[in-house]
């Protein structure tokens, strides 16, 4: 306990609370309620969501700026290896909880084919791998493990917990929970170690655009399932 509240302040719980709100806001609001009843055009509805979005991460940034400091630490040459590291250390544990429950395909891989059957590339590549990312990067690692818990290793913890069980959203499964939350701590800890959103942003792009390219292409999806 005095470990807990040492890092949950009064302060730290107002901005969760602001932060979740956020979250609520684009991913059940936004998206579920407004823009697909409004918008029935798959690909305008996308692009509304991806431009409310950035409007979204414009607003929290002048109540939480970005600062030069807060992207990376400048030690580029060994953040790209923490990179290239952590990228085959997420898909060596996708496949063995894959494995270990069973699961036909990624969680991830799974809920993008969902999100992008109807878009074209541009517009999947957009929305998914580009702007979703960003997001959820300012959002959890920045917002959540940084400002509210302080970035360190019960911050990682913490925000792998609440960033599992806001994906979530379509029902629970133990193999899909544990497969989101190694891969916060995965991001979560490449965002502690390169000092900042930069790689953790670029690890996160990159995985989702290798999903989002493995959707469009035969080849590569059948290496995914």
């Amino acid at each position: 306990m005095p470990i807990l509240t040492s890092i949950i302040s009064p302060h730290s719980i107002i901005l969760l609370i602001g932060v979740i709100g956020a979250i609520i806001f684009k991913y059940g609001l936004l998206s579920s309620f407004v823009l697909s009843r409004w918008l029935t055009h798959p690909i305008y509805r996308e692009l509304v969501d991806s431009l409310m979005t950035v409007l979204l991460m414009l607003g929290l940034a002048h109540l939480f700026p970005v600062f030069p400091d807060s992207l990376t630490n400048g030690k580029h040459l060994i953040n790209i290896c923490y990179v290239l590291v952590a990228i085959i250390l997420y898909y060596a544990i996708q496949v063995f909880i894959g494995e270990l429950f069973g699961l036909q395909s990624s969680y991830n891989q799974k809920e993008i084919e969902k999100l992008n059957s109807k878009l074209p590339f541009w517009t999947a590549v957009l929305s998914t791998a580009i702007v979703a990312p960003l997001f959820e990067e300012y959002i959890f690692r920045l917002c959540i493990q940084d400002l509210c818990f302080g970035n360190g290793f019960l911050a990682i913890a913490l925000t792998a917990l609440l960033f599992s069980s806001l994906h979530m959203f379509s029902g629970f499964s133990l193999g899909y929970f544990l497969t989101y939350a190694c891969s916060s701590i995965i991001l979560s800890t490449l965002y502690r170690l390169t000092g900042g959103l930069f790689y953790s942003s670029l690890m996160h792009i990159l995985v989702d655009l290798f999903a989002v390219i493995a959707m469009y292409s035969p080849s590569i999806k059948k290496y995914m399932e």
